[in-house]
């Protein structure tokens, strides 16, 4: 690499915590949920396995939370 080069790198998370799981009874059910949680506005819904979700990052701003992502490649979601 020459000095004006950059690597660019892709690190995927390792493990991703999930905090809170909740059951809908209805597509309706977790439609009013999604809109109450994100104050009103449009909230992506996510599929993956079977499984529709909405999360939400844990912001590292802690040292611990940051240790965990930096070093562990760990993520909190709740």
């Amino acid at each position: 690499m020459s000095g004006g080069d950059v690597r660019i790198q892709f690190e995927p998370f390792k493990e991703i915590v999930i905090m809170e799981c909740n059951f809908f009874a209805t597509p309706e059910d977790i439609a009013r949920f999604a809109s109450i949680i994100a104050g009103g506005k449009a909230a992506g819904l996510y599929w993956a396995e079977g499984v529709v979700f909405i999360y939400f990052p844990l912001p590292a701003t802690t040292e611990t939370a940051t240790r965990e992502l930096v070093e562990k490649g760990r993520v909190y979601w709740t």
